[in-house]
Formats: structure tokens, C-alpha cells, sequence
């Protein structure tokens, strides 16, 4: 059963809220200021979509204004999206003090989260490295490590059997061009693409990037080696 048929008798399950998306993997953290300028670029937007007077105050103090206000102007509590939030930290690895400062930064600017609690629907954060390992969510102690839980295992991937449901044309159209019989061409994809487990129970998912860019190319090629 999907999503849509599981909410088909909530009238407010579909209703927008207010969301405010945090990406940390478009800057380079080794320049200076370039934390600054990410955060600031994200505050300004929304101060301007949701009508909130910018004031000379921290960045803590402005989140905080800015998700009241957000709340209140739209009646619904607001939704936090953090992408890659140690990003600032895996690209200052070596370099001790622009490390120390982002740490401090960042810590300081997610406390607005814990005083906030009440104005959110929730938060979800996505890294490479465990919440813990830096410890600047230390103020915001109630977030829940989904990384190996089961009832999640297949949120960061395709399953073998979403590929045949939805892709099957494009598996074809792989399998014709490699001169392939088409169950070749999915153990092909399997061993190139897949096993990826996010728990220990259930069945291996596929590379959503890798095996998007095999199916539209018709090449099998390494996919994951021409991102970063």
C-alpha cells in the first residue's frame, strides 16, 4: 500500500507547510566566510518570502524570528531539511581552525531548534558521518538516528522490484542495445548498481544516481566516480 492510500481519510495530510531546506554541499568550506554566506543566502530568501523584518542579531536569533513568524503567518508548523550537514567539517578535515569555527558556528545556529520544538512538524538530516561524531545537534537531543532502522531500509534507494514496475521500457531498451537477453542485462545492473542494505533484514536497494544514469544512457559506466 503507498503513501496516498494510507492518508486518503487525513484532510490534513496533504496541506503545505512552511519548509526551509538547508543545502551544504554547493560551497567549498576551506574559503573564508563561505559559511556565513550559505546560511546568509538562506535567511534572506525566506525573510523575504514569509515577510519577516531583517534585524542586526546572530543567525540563531534571526532562525528563531523567522520560524515564529513562518508559523504564525501560516498556521502550520514548519518543516527543517538539512542536507549534507557535515559538509563544512569533511572539507576542513585537516585544517583545525576553520574547523573549530564551523563547529561553533553551526552549534550555536542549530540551538535555535531546541528553543523552537514547539513550532515544528520535524527535522530531517542527512550526512556521511554519524549526528554524534561532531556534536553540534547536541542542543536539539531528541532527534532519532534512522540510518539502520528496518522500517526505513529502502528510503535511500531502488529496489530491484521498483526498477521492473517502473523502468521496464528503459531495461528493454538497455538489454537492445547491449545485445543482451533482459534478465542478463538486470544481473548486470545488480552487480554494478546494487547491494547497497541499510539494515540487515531486508533486500538490497539500487543506486538511485547510478542506475538513473545507466537506464537513460544505456551504458553501464561508474556513475558515483563523476560526482564530487
Amino acid at each position: 500500500m503507498d503513501i496516498v492510500e494510507l492518508e486518503k481519510n487525513n484532510p490534513d495530510a496533504w496541506q503545505p507547510h512552511p519548509v526551509f531546506q538547508f543545502v551544504f554541499n554547493r560551497s567549498y568550506f576551506l574559503l573564508a566566510h563561505a559559511l556565513e554566506d550559505v546560511i546568509e543566502a538562506h535567511l534572506n530568501e525566506w525573510e523575504k518570502m514569509y515577510g519577516c523584518v531583517k534585524e542586526a542579531a546572530s543567525f540563531a536569533i534571526r532562525f528563531q524570528k523567522l520560524l515564529v513568524h513562518a508559523v504564525e503567518k501560516t498556521g502550520r508548523k514548519a518543516v527543517i531539511l538539512i542536507d549534507e550537514y557535515d559538509k563544512p567539517f569533511l572539507d576542513t578535515v585537516t585544517e583545525t581552525e576553520f574547523r573549530l569555527h564551523h563547529k561553533a558556528a553551526l552549534k550555536d545556529f542549530y540551538s535555535a531548534l531546541s528553543c523552537c520544538g514547539k513550532y515544528l512538524q520535524f527535522v530531517f538530516v542527512t550526512g556521511v558521518t554519524g549526528l554524534g561524531e561532531d556534536n553540534i545537534l547536541s542542543n536539539f537531543d531528541h532527534m532519532q538516528d534512522i540510518s539502520l532502522d528496518l522500517s526505513y531500509n529502502g528510503i535511500c534507494g531502488v529496489s530491484e522490484q521498483e526498477i521492473m514496475d517502473n523502468y521496464l521500457p528503459e531495461v528493454q531498451r538497455l538489454a537492445e542495445k547491449r545485445n543482451m537477453p533482459e534478465h542478463d542485462c538486470v544481473a548486470k545492473l545488480a552487480e554494478m548498481y546494487g547491494g547497497y542494505r541499510f539494515s540487515d533484514k531486508e533486500d538490497a536497494v539500487y543506486n538511485p544516481n547510478s542506475i538513473s544514469n545507466a537506464l537513460v544512457s544505456r551504458e553501464y559506466n561508474y556513475y558515483c566516480q563523476r560526482t564530487s
